[in-house]
């Protein structure tokens, strides 16, 4: 009687291809649009909360600048001030002290020579806002100047008094003046805004315009000289 004898070969399974597990180049394409388009949306947003952040940054560094200042007139029944203006040199809005020098007719003001200057985060713009109207009746023409003076009285007061100063004095080179500044008024308020956003938009009618609608304005309290926040 004929026997079978199976192989144990016979049982080996024929092999299977092996899978790929990589990115096929179609879906390697799909991939980098997906991500291009997220970068794309994202981007914007990032770049404004970066703004927004710089720019609370810069409103608490002025708080605590104005503050400063504001104690040092009533500690010594003197008036001081600050004056914001963006430095030649770095680009930055800077602050420094100033005061009527002694021995120097009003309205002349000139750098404290004992205080700090503080300088903005980098990106952070300033304008004044001009006090009153034009020579005309009409508000004053745009863009506003971006030097601001604010002053305060022994009391801690907010002072609305002419000032000026001159382009040899040490306030005059620190702000690289080319000439003497006519008396002015002090200012009550500034606006801040992104200035490489600013920047960007072309021609004076578009960046009016942008400002009107980004730049956040800020007025300091008459009595305590907190910055009270616009909208």
């Amino acid at each position: 009687m004929a026997r079978f004898i199976l192989h144990p070969s016979s049982f080996i399974l024929p092999a299977r291809r092996r899978r790929s597990f990589g990115f096929t180049l179609n879906e390697l394409l799909v991939v980098i649009a997906l991500a291009v388009l997220i970068l794309a949306l994202a981007l914007p947003a990032f770049n404004a909360i970066t703004g927004s952040r710089t720019l609370e940054s810069a409103e608490n560094q002025i708080s605590s600048y104005l503050a400063s200042t504001r104690a040092q007139a009533i500690g010594l029944q003197e008036p001081r001030g600050v004056v914001l203006f963006t430095d030649a040199g770095t680009g930055r809005v800077t602050l420094v002290q100033v005061q009527y020098p002694p021995g120097v007719t009003r309205p002349q003001i000139d750098l404290l020579g004992v205080a700090d200057d503080m300088a903005l985060p980098v990106g952070v713009g300033l304008q004044a806002v001009p006090n009153g109207t034009g020579a005309s009746g009409s508000p004053p023409a745009y863009p506003w100047p971006a030097t601001a003076i604010v002053m305060f009285d022994g009391d801690g007061k907010l002072l609305l008094d002419n000032v000026s100063y001159t382009s040899t004095s040490n306030l005059g080179k620190r702000l690289r003046a080319t000439a003497n500044f006519p008396t002015t008024l002090t200012n009550i308020g500034f606006v801040l805004y992104d200035k490489p956003a600013y920047d960007s938009q072309v021609g004076a009618a578009a960046q009016k315009k942008w400002m009107d609608e980004n730049a956040i304005p800020f007025l300091v309290n008459r009595y305590n000289g907190t910055l009270l926040r616009g909208e």
